[in-house]
């Protein structure tokens, strides 16, 4: 599950592939959360690699705006559909309403190498100017 706003800024896949970059058999049911109905007809996530579901809140029976209340139908919904378990790559504003809406139980994150290496830089650069006293 992604959130419209990384559907628009990353065109993600949302497909399960092996390590050569293949695509894996049994492949889950890709969900976008679009409360108005943003994803372009040219996204990747709307390719035949895998079902996909855009969820937006006329279908939803939600406001224009989404939130809480949103997530909740959504979840629902994919209950409904036998779909319990729910992998969100989405950024901060679709996870951070997962956890305000308490629809988190586990969270397992991953952080690209290049944020990795950024990260090492800022932490390298801000403690070039200390001295040890050990």
């Amino acid at each position: 599950m992604a959130g419209v706003g990384t559907v628009l800024a990353d065109d993600p896949r949302l497909t399960v592939r092996d390590r050569d970059g293949s695509l894996v058999g049994g492949q889950p049911l890709r969900v976008v959360v679009d409360s108005s109905g943003r994803t372009p007809r040219s996204a990747r996530v709307l390719d035949d690699a895998a079902p996909t579901w855009v969820a937006t809140a006329a279908q939803l029976g939600g406001g224009t705006n989404g939130g809480v209340d949103l997530l909740v139908t959504l979840m629902k919904a994919l209950w409904s559909r036998e779909r319990t378990l729910v992998l969100l790559e989405g950024g901060p504003t679709l996870a951070g309403a997962f956890v305000r809406a308490g629809l988190v139980d586990r969270v397992v994150a991953y952080f690209a190498q290049t944020l990795l290496a950024a990260v090492a830089v800022q932490a390298s650069a801000a403690g070039a100017g200390r001295s040890s006293t050990r």
